[in-house]
């Protein structure tokens, strides 16, 4: 028996297992929750603007944080596609490779993917260094607050298929 959750634990779950299956749960009601709420703010904003446009009021800012929220928006959502093994290059390649084959190919792709992360995640982080100096034109923030996101997703999406493996 875990002493913490007082159930007791199959002999084939390694030890541990409930605490990363705790941690996926967390990262996943983050990414939704963070999600969803830039996700409604970006349509606010959006709306808002268009609405201020047309009485001749524009808000020159508004386009600047949709685009940054749009891209945080991107690799959340990438994340949560993954871990819901609902990513659309994943899905057809998997329907298409014989049951037998499966696992292998799964895999392959998961090994893949880990290296291609692990390289935009390390050129996205220098990006955002040395975008760390440039300013959004329309109001004071550093540009780096956009591109850190692919390394955030990139990373979130790390985390996910290291599970997955």
């Amino acid at each position: 028996m875990t002493a913490s959750a007082g159930r007791p634990r199959p002999a084939d779950v390694p030890k541990g297992a409930h605490t990363v299956e705790r941690l996926q749960g967390y990262l996943a009601r983050m990414e939704l929750a963070l999600g969803s709420i830039m996700m409604i703010a970006m349509v606010l904003l959006v709306f808002w603007a268009a609405l201020s446009r047309y009485v001749a009021v524009p808000i020159n800012w508004s386009v600047d944080a949709a685009q940054g929220l749009f891209v945080w928006v991107v690799y959340l959502g990438a994340s949560q596609a993954l871990r819901r093994r609902r990513h659309i290059g994943v899905g057809i390649v998997m329907e298409n490779v014989p049951q037998r084959f499966r696992l292998m190919v799964r895999l392959a792709l998961y090994v893949l993917m880990v290296l291609f992360l692990a390289m935009v995640i390390r050129n996205a982080i220098l990006v955002s260094m040395v975008n760390s100096g440039r300013q959004f034109p329309s109001f004071a923030l550093s540009y780096s607050w956009v591109t850190i996101s692919v390394a955030v997703g990139g990373a979130l999406i790390l985390i996910t298929i290291v599970v997955n493996i």
